[in-house]
Protein backbone atom coordinates (compact mmCIF):
# COMPACT_ATOMS: atom_id res chain seq x y z
CA UNK A 1 0.00 0.00 0.00
CA UNK A 2 2.58 1.98 0.91
CA UNK A 3 4.47 1.90 -2.80
CA UNK A 4 0.67 2.54 -4.00
CA UNK A 5 0.81 5.98 -2.13
CA UNK A 6 4.32 7.10 -3.15
CA UNK A 7 3.04 6.39 -7.08
CA UNK A 8 0.17 8.35 -6.80
CA UNK A 9 1.78 11.13 -4.85
CA UNK A 10 4.75 11.22 -7.49
CA UNK A 11 1.77 11.31 -10.20
CA UNK A 12 2.17 7.97 -11.86
CA UNK A 13 -1.31 6.69 -12.03
CA UNK A 14 -2.24 3.74 -13.78
CA UNK A 15 -5.23 3.82 -16.03
CA UNK A 16 -5.23 0.13 -17.23
CA UNK A 17 -4.78 -3.12 -14.72
CA UNK A 18 -1.91 -5.43 -16.48
CA UNK A 19 -3.14 -8.88 -16.52
CA UNK A 20 -1.76 -11.67 -14.08
CA UNK A 21 0.24 -14.13 -16.79
CA UNK A 22 1.51 -18.37 -15.41
CA UNK A 23 4.15 -19.79 -17.45
CA UNK A 24 1.06 -22.83 -17.00
CA UNK A 25 -2.31 -23.08 -17.03
CA UNK A 26 -2.70 -26.29 -14.76
CA UNK A 27 -0.10 -27.55 -11.90
CA UNK A 28 0.36 -31.01 -12.79
CA UNK A 29 2.09 -33.00 -10.42
CA UNK A 30 3.40 -37.03 -9.49
CA UNK A 31 3.97 -37.99 -5.77
CA UNK A 32 4.82 -41.58 -4.21
CA UNK A 33 2.55 -42.52 -1.85
CA UNK A 34 4.19 -41.59 1.59
CA UNK A 35 6.66 -39.34 -0.29
CA UNK A 36 7.13 -35.30 -1.31
CA UNK A 37 7.27 -33.72 -4.80
CA UNK A 38 7.74 -29.71 -5.70
CA UNK A 39 7.30 -28.27 -8.82
CA UNK A 40 7.94 -24.38 -10.40
CA UNK A 41 6.00 -22.00 -12.16
CA UNK A 42 6.66 -17.94 -13.06
CA UNK A 43 4.34 -15.32 -12.12
CA UNK A 44 4.29 -11.95 -14.17
CA UNK A 45 2.13 -9.53 -15.69
CA UNK A 46 1.05 -8.86 -19.09
CA UNK A 47 2.83 -5.29 -19.47
CA UNK A 48 6.45 -6.88 -18.48
CA UNK A 49 6.63 -4.61 -15.09
CA UNK A 50 6.64 -5.60 -11.27
CA UNK A 51 4.43 -7.55 -10.30
CA UNK A 52 4.47 -7.91 -6.08
CA UNK A 53 1.65 -10.31 -3.92
CA UNK A 54 1.92 -14.04 -2.36
CA UNK A 55 0.64 -17.43 -2.66
CA UNK A 56 -1.80 -19.61 -0.65
CA UNK A 57 -3.52 -22.97 -0.86
CA UNK A 58 -6.41 -24.22 1.11
CA UNK A 59 -5.53 -28.16 1.14
CA UNK A 60 -3.13 -29.52 3.95
CA UNK A 61 -1.54 -32.17 1.97
CA UNK A 62 0.19 -29.00 0.09
CA UNK A 63 2.61 -26.13 0.81
CA UNK A 64 2.26 -23.06 -0.76
CA UNK A 65 2.83 -20.04 0.86
CA UNK A 66 5.21 -17.75 -1.22
CA UNK A 67 6.09 -13.91 -1.35
CA UNK A 68 7.32 -11.95 -4.59
CA UNK A 69 7.93 -9.11 -5.67
CA UNK A 70 9.57 -8.93 -9.37
CA UNK A 71 9.08 -8.74 -13.19
CA UNK A 72 9.65 -12.35 -13.46
CA UNK A 73 8.59 -14.56 -9.90
CA UNK A 74 9.59 -18.28 -9.91
CA UNK A 75 7.35 -19.58 -7.41
CA UNK A 76 7.47 -23.36 -5.72
CA UNK A 77 4.53 -25.64 -4.79
CA UNK A 78 4.74 -28.58 -2.50
CA UNK A 79 3.00 -31.72 -1.96
CA UNK A 80 3.43 -34.22 0.72
CA UNK A 81 1.81 -37.35 0.46
CA UNK A 82 2.37 -39.01 4.08
CA UNK A 83 -1.12 -40.41 4.30
CA UNK A 84 -2.14 -40.88 0.64
CA UNK A 85 -2.59 -43.85 -1.16
CA UNK A 86 -1.27 -45.02 -4.66
CA UNK A 87 -4.31 -44.14 -7.08
CA UNK A 88 -5.83 -40.73 -5.32
CA UNK A 89 -5.80 -37.73 -7.17
CA UNK A 90 -6.22 -33.88 -5.30
CA UNK A 91 -7.50 -31.21 -7.26
CA UNK A 92 -7.93 -27.37 -6.69
CA UNK A 93 -6.49 -24.09 -7.38
CA UNK A 94 -3.48 -21.98 -6.11
CA UNK A 95 -4.53 -18.48 -5.00
CA UNK A 96 -2.03 -15.95 -6.15
CA UNK A 97 -3.15 -12.44 -4.74
CA UNK A 98 -1.25 -9.85 -6.17
CA UNK A 99 -1.28 -5.89 -6.47
CA UNK A 100 -2.89 -7.01 -10.48
CA UNK A 101 -5.50 -8.43 -8.58
CA UNK A 102 -6.21 -11.97 -8.04
CA UNK A 103 -5.45 -15.39 -10.09
CA UNK A 104 -6.72 -18.87 -9.47
CA UNK A 105 -4.15 -21.65 -10.73
CA UNK A 106 -5.48 -24.97 -10.99
CA UNK A 107 -3.76 -27.94 -10.02
CA UNK A 108 -3.75 -31.55 -10.09
CA UNK A 109 -1.73 -34.08 -7.77
CA UNK A 110 -1.46 -38.18 -8.52
CA UNK A 111 -0.37 -40.36 -6.04
CA UNK A 112 1.70 -42.77 -7.64
CA UNK A 113 2.64 -46.70 -5.91
CA UNK A 114 5.58 -46.80 -3.99
CA UNK A 115 7.37 -48.55 -6.36
CA UNK A 116 8.34 -49.28 -10.00
CA UNK A 117 7.15 -51.83 -12.60
CA UNK A 118 9.38 -53.99 -14.61
CA UNK A 119 8.36 -56.69 -17.48
CA UNK A 120 8.09 -59.18 -14.79
CA UNK A 121 5.71 -57.15 -12.39
CA UNK A 122 6.09 -54.12 -9.76
CA UNK A 123 9.57 -54.04 -7.70
CA UNK A 124 8.37 -53.56 -4.02
CA UNK A 125 11.89 -53.12 -2.74
CA UNK A 126 15.60 -52.61 -2.97
CA UNK A 127 16.10 -56.17 -2.53
CA UNK A 128 13.96 -56.98 -5.40
CA UNK A 129 15.51 -54.73 -7.80
CA UNK A 130 19.14 -56.33 -7.16
CA UNK A 131 17.33 -59.29 -7.93
CA UNK A 132 16.08 -57.47 -11.21
CA UNK A 133 19.89 -56.62 -12.06
CA UNK A 134 21.09 -60.16 -11.59
CA UNK A 135 18.59 -61.60 -14.27
CA UNK A 136 17.95 -58.71 -16.81
CA UNK A 137 20.67 -56.15 -16.33
CA UNK A 138 19.56 -53.91 -19.27
CA UNK A 139 16.06 -54.30 -17.41
CA UNK A 140 17.86 -52.52 -14.61
CA UNK A 141 19.03 -49.82 -15.67
CA UNK A 142 16.18 -48.17 -17.11
CA UNK A 143 14.57 -48.81 -13.40
CA UNK A 144 17.52 -47.44 -11.66
CA UNK A 145 17.56 -44.02 -13.54
CA UNK A 146 14.00 -43.84 -13.31
CA UNK A 147 13.34 -40.07 -11.41
CA UNK A 148 12.10 -41.90 -9.18
CA UNK A 149 14.41 -44.59 -8.12
CA UNK A 150 16.12 -42.63 -5.35
CA UNK A 151 13.28 -41.36 -3.70
CA UNK A 152 11.53 -44.80 -4.03
CA UNK A 153 13.74 -47.33 -3.14
CA UNK A 154 17.16 -45.33 -1.31
CA UNK A 155 16.68 -44.16 2.57
CA UNK A 156 20.21 -43.03 3.54
CA UNK A 157 22.00 -40.09 2.56
CA UNK A 158 25.04 -41.74 1.64
CA UNK A 159 23.31 -43.90 -0.65
CA UNK A 160 21.54 -40.97 -2.11
CA UNK A 161 24.63 -39.26 -2.42
CA UNK A 162 26.52 -42.12 -4.25
CA UNK A 163 23.33 -42.35 -6.91
CA UNK A 164 23.76 -38.89 -7.33
CA UNK A 165 27.40 -38.88 -8.42
CA UNK A 166 27.53 -41.97 -10.05
CA UNK A 167 24.37 -40.82 -12.14
CA UNK A 168 26.18 -37.49 -13.11
CA UNK A 169 29.29 -38.44 -14.88
CA UNK A 170 29.46 -42.45 -15.84
CA UNK A 171 27.64 -44.24 -18.38
CA UNK A 172 24.36 -45.91 -17.36
CA UNK A 173 25.74 -49.65 -17.47
CA UNK A 174 28.71 -48.17 -15.76
CA UNK A 175 26.89 -46.37 -13.16
CA UNK A 176 24.66 -48.79 -12.14
CA UNK A 177 27.67 -51.52 -11.94
CA UNK A 178 29.91 -49.05 -9.67
CA UNK A 179 26.74 -48.50 -7.72
CA UNK A 180 25.81 -52.42 -6.81
CA UNK A 181 29.96 -53.06 -6.19
CA UNK A 182 30.10 -49.98 -4.08
CA UNK A 183 26.49 -50.77 -2.18
CA UNK A 184 27.78 -54.38 -1.51
CA UNK A 185 25.26 -56.04 -3.64
CA UNK A 186 27.76 -57.74 -6.34
CA UNK A 187 31.57 -58.40 -6.66
CA UNK A 188 33.34 -56.42 -9.85
CA UNK A 189 32.71 -58.48 -12.67
CA UNK A 190 35.59 -60.02 -13.93
CA UNK A 191 36.56 -61.95 -16.67
CA UNK A 192 38.93 -64.98 -17.95
CA UNK A 193 40.18 -66.05 -21.37
CA UNK A 194 40.56 -69.46 -22.29
CA UNK A 195 44.25 -68.60 -24.28
CA UNK A 196 46.67 -66.47 -22.88
CA UNK A 197 49.12 -67.68 -25.41
CA UNK A 198 48.82 -68.58 -29.11
CA UNK A 199 51.34 -69.36 -31.62
CA UNK A 200 50.39 -69.64 -35.44
CA UNK A 201 52.72 -70.79 -38.23
CA UNK A 202 51.60 -68.85 -41.60
CA UNK A 203 51.26 -70.32 -44.85
CA UNK A 204 49.37 -69.12 -47.98
CA UNK A 205 46.04 -69.46 -46.53
CA UNK A 206 44.50 -66.57 -44.06
CA UNK A 207 43.72 -68.23 -40.30
CA UNK A 208 40.85 -67.68 -38.27
CA UNK A 209 41.22 -68.53 -34.20
CA UNK A 210 38.97 -68.24 -31.19
CA UNK A 211 39.17 -67.27 -28.00
CA UNK A 212 36.50 -68.04 -25.07
CA UNK A 213 35.68 -65.23 -22.53
CA UNK A 214 33.97 -66.65 -19.27
CA UNK A 215 32.50 -64.21 -16.83
CA UNK A 216 32.88 -65.01 -13.06
CA UNK A 217 29.98 -63.11 -12.07
CA UNK A 218 26.72 -61.53 -13.21
CA UNK A 219 26.94 -57.77 -14.01
CA UNK A 220 27.89 -54.95 -16.57
CA UNK A 221 30.55 -57.31 -19.16
CA UNK A 222 31.57 -54.17 -20.88
CA UNK A 223 35.21 -55.60 -22.11
CA UNK A 224 36.84 -53.90 -24.60
CA UNK A 225 38.63 -55.54 -27.54
CA UNK A 226 41.79 -54.23 -29.31
CA UNK A 227 45.42 -55.23 -31.26
CA UNK A 228 48.05 -52.87 -32.41
CA UNK A 229 48.75 -55.68 -35.57
CA UNK A 230 48.24 -54.84 -38.86
CA UNK A 231 48.23 -58.62 -39.34
CA UNK A 232 44.97 -58.93 -36.99
CA UNK A 233 41.93 -58.20 -37.32
CA UNK A 234 38.83 -58.78 -34.68
CA UNK A 235 35.69 -59.20 -35.27
CA UNK A 236 34.05 -57.24 -32.51
CA UNK A 237 35.62 -54.98 -30.52
CA UNK A 238 33.48 -54.93 -27.74
CA UNK A 239 31.58 -57.49 -25.48
CA UNK A 240 28.26 -56.62 -24.05
CA UNK A 241 25.73 -58.28 -22.05
CA UNK A 242 23.95 -59.25 -24.81
CA UNK A 243 26.83 -61.27 -26.24
CA UNK A 244 27.37 -63.35 -23.34
CA UNK A 245 25.26 -66.86 -23.03
CA UNK A 246 25.93 -68.48 -19.84
CA UNK A 247 28.54 -65.71 -18.84
CA UNK A 248 30.13 -66.99 -21.88
CA UNK A 249 31.17 -65.54 -25.09
CA UNK A 250 33.43 -66.32 -28.13
CA UNK A 251 36.13 -63.78 -29.61
CA UNK A 252 36.95 -64.24 -33.68
CA UNK A 253 39.67 -63.09 -35.02
CA UNK A 254 41.59 -63.42 -38.44
CA UNK A 255 45.40 -63.57 -39.49
CA UNK A 256 45.69 -62.25 -43.03
CA UNK A 257 48.25 -64.29 -44.49
CA UNK A 258 49.39 -62.10 -47.08
CA UNK A 259 50.19 -59.14 -44.56
CA UNK A 260 52.47 -61.41 -42.72
CA UNK A 261 56.17 -60.85 -43.82
CA UNK A 262 58.58 -63.18 -43.25
CA UNK A 263 59.93 -64.13 -39.99
CA UNK A 264 58.56 -64.49 -36.39
CA UNK A 265 56.31 -61.72 -35.09
CA UNK A 266 54.70 -60.90 -31.87
CA UNK A 267 51.07 -59.22 -31.44
CA UNK A 268 48.92 -59.02 -28.41
CA UNK A 269 45.17 -58.64 -28.48
CA UNK A 270 43.76 -56.71 -25.46
CA UNK A 271 40.86 -56.95 -23.27
CA UNK A 272 40.00 -54.40 -20.24
CA UNK A 273 36.86 -53.61 -18.68
CA UNK A 274 36.50 -51.07 -16.34
CA UNK A 275 38.32 -53.35 -12.99
CA UNK A 276 40.57 -55.54 -15.32
CA UNK A 277 43.20 -55.67 -18.42
CA UNK A 278 44.35 -59.32 -19.75
CA UNK A 279 46.82 -59.13 -22.66
CA UNK A 280 46.72 -62.06 -25.18
CA UNK A 281 50.43 -62.86 -26.65
CA UNK A 282 50.20 -64.32 -30.04
CA UNK A 283 52.95 -65.67 -32.17
CA UNK A 284 53.29 -65.36 -36.11
CA UNK A 285 55.55 -67.45 -37.78
CA UNK A 286 55.60 -67.22 -41.65
CA UNK A 287 57.11 -70.25 -42.72
CA UNK A 288 56.26 -69.32 -46.25
CA UNK A 289 59.70 -69.37 -48.01
CA UNK A 290 61.45 -72.49 -46.32
CA UNK A 291 61.63 -74.01 -49.78
CA UNK A 292 63.33 -70.62 -50.81
CA UNK A 293 65.77 -70.05 -48.33
CA UNK A 294 67.02 -73.95 -48.83
CA UNK A 295 67.37 -73.08 -52.73
CA UNK A 296 68.86 -69.66 -51.83
CA UNK A 297 71.62 -71.54 -49.80
CA UNK A 298 72.12 -73.81 -52.60
CA UNK A 299 72.31 -71.44 -54.98
CA UNK A 300 75.10 -69.31 -52.89
CA UNK A 301 76.99 -72.52 -52.37
CA UNK A 302 77.24 -72.95 -56.85
CA UNK A 303 77.93 -69.46 -56.72
CA UNK A 304 81.45 -70.46 -54.40
CA UNK A 305 81.59 -73.72 -56.29
CA UNK A 306 81.81 -71.44 -59.54
CA UNK A 307 84.40 -69.21 -58.44
CA UNK A 308 86.57 -71.56 -56.76
CA UNK A 309 86.95 -73.87 -60.09
CA UNK A 310 86.91 -70.84 -62.90
CA UNK A 311 89.90 -68.88 -60.34
CA UNK A 312 91.65 -72.93 -61.13
CA UNK A 313 91.40 -72.42 -64.76
CA UNK A 314 92.13 -69.25 -64.74
CA UNK A 315 95.23 -70.06 -62.83
CA UNK A 316 95.90 -73.42 -64.54
CA UNK A 317 94.45 -73.41 -68.45
CA UNK A 318 95.35 -76.89 -67.90
CA UNK A 319 92.30 -77.76 -65.98
CA UNK A 320 90.21 -76.43 -68.50
CA UNK A 321 88.09 -80.14 -68.83
CA UNK A 322 87.46 -79.84 -65.37
CA UNK A 323 86.10 -76.65 -65.35
CA UNK A 324 84.21 -77.47 -68.22
CA UNK A 325 82.67 -80.60 -66.78
CA UNK A 326 81.45 -78.61 -63.39
CA UNK A 327 79.54 -76.25 -65.91
CA UNK A 328 78.01 -78.98 -67.88
CA UNK A 329 77.03 -80.95 -64.90
CA UNK A 330 75.43 -77.81 -63.18
CA UNK A 331 74.02 -76.04 -66.68
CA UNK A 332 70.38 -76.54 -64.88
CA UNK A 333 71.58 -74.74 -61.67
CA UNK A 334 73.63 -72.48 -63.55
CA UNK A 335 70.45 -71.46 -65.58
CA UNK A 336 68.56 -70.79 -62.19
CA UNK A 337 71.57 -68.42 -61.04
CA UNK A 338 71.50 -66.77 -64.30
CA UNK A 339 67.85 -65.92 -63.65
CA UNK A 340 67.20 -67.88 -67.71
CA UNK A 341 69.65 -66.52 -69.32
CA UNK A 342 70.92 -69.90 -70.85
CA UNK A 343 71.91 -68.43 -74.01
CA UNK A 344 74.69 -66.54 -72.52
CA UNK A 345 75.78 -70.35 -70.63
CA UNK A 346 75.19 -71.59 -74.44
CA UNK A 347 77.38 -69.19 -75.36
CA UNK A 348 79.94 -69.51 -73.11
CA UNK A 349 80.08 -73.39 -73.43
CA UNK A 350 80.47 -73.16 -77.32
CA UNK A 351 83.43 -70.87 -77.18
CA UNK A 352 85.09 -73.13 -74.17
CA UNK A 353 84.54 -76.55 -76.64
CA UNK A 354 85.32 -74.63 -79.75
CA UNK A 355 81.80 -75.34 -81.53
CA UNK A 356 82.07 -73.30 -84.64
CA UNK A 357 78.06 -73.66 -85.69
CA UNK A 358 76.99 -72.75 -81.77
CA UNK A 359 79.43 -70.20 -82.02
CA UNK A 360 77.64 -68.70 -84.96
CA UNK A 361 73.91 -69.10 -83.63
CA UNK A 362 75.30 -67.30 -80.16
CA UNK A 363 76.59 -64.44 -82.20
CA UNK A 364 73.72 -64.12 -84.38
CA UNK A 365 71.39 -64.23 -81.57
CA UNK A 366 72.97 -61.48 -79.29
CA UNK A 367 73.39 -58.53 -82.78
CA UNK A 368 71.79 -55.98 -82.53
CA UNK A 369 71.12 -56.35 -78.54
CA UNK A 370 70.19 -53.25 -77.15
CA UNK A 371 72.80 -51.33 -74.55
CA UNK A 372 70.49 -50.32 -71.00
CA UNK A 373 69.02 -47.25 -70.47
CA UNK A 374 70.23 -44.80 -68.38
CA UNK A 375 69.03 -45.84 -64.74
CA UNK A 376 68.59 -49.34 -65.47
CA UNK A 377 69.47 -51.89 -62.87
CA UNK A 378 73.22 -53.37 -62.51
CA UNK A 379 71.33 -56.97 -63.13
CA UNK A 380 70.67 -55.52 -66.31
CA UNK A 381 73.74 -53.70 -66.88
CA UNK A 382 76.37 -57.25 -66.08
CA UNK A 383 73.97 -59.18 -68.25
CA UNK A 384 74.78 -56.99 -71.39
CA UNK A 385 78.13 -56.40 -70.63
CA UNK A 386 79.20 -59.97 -69.91
CA UNK A 387 76.61 -60.75 -73.31
CA UNK A 388 79.18 -58.55 -75.19
CA UNK A 389 82.05 -60.09 -73.78
CA UNK A 390 81.21 -63.43 -74.64
CA UNK A 391 80.11 -62.19 -78.33
CA UNK A 392 84.03 -60.88 -78.36
CA UNK A 393 85.15 -64.53 -77.28
CA UNK A 394 83.24 -65.94 -79.75
CA UNK A 395 84.37 -63.96 -82.94
CA UNK A 396 87.76 -64.24 -81.81
CA UNK A 397 88.49 -60.28 -80.65
CA UNK A 398 90.59 -59.90 -77.71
Amino acid sequence: MREKVMSLAQGRFTYEQPEIVCSTDCLRLEVVEGGEAASSFVVSNSAGTQIKGFGAVDHFNLEFLPVFDGKENEITAKVYAANKKAGEVMTGDLCIVTDCGEYMLPYEVRVLPRCLRSSDGEIHSYEEFVELARENFDEAVTIFYHDKFKEIYLKEWGEKRLYQNLTLKNPKKQALEEFLVAHGDKKPVRFAANKRQISFEVRDEDIEGEILIALDSWGMAGIRVSTKSSYISLEKNSFRNKDFLQNQAVLVFHIQASEVPEGIHRCVICLENVYQKLEIKVRLHRVQGRKERAKRRGLDKLTGMLAKYHIQYMMNSSLKEVWLRVLVENRESIGSLSKGSDVLLEGYLAVLTGEERKMVAFVNAVTGMPAPALGNSMDKIFCYLTTMYIRCLALGKK
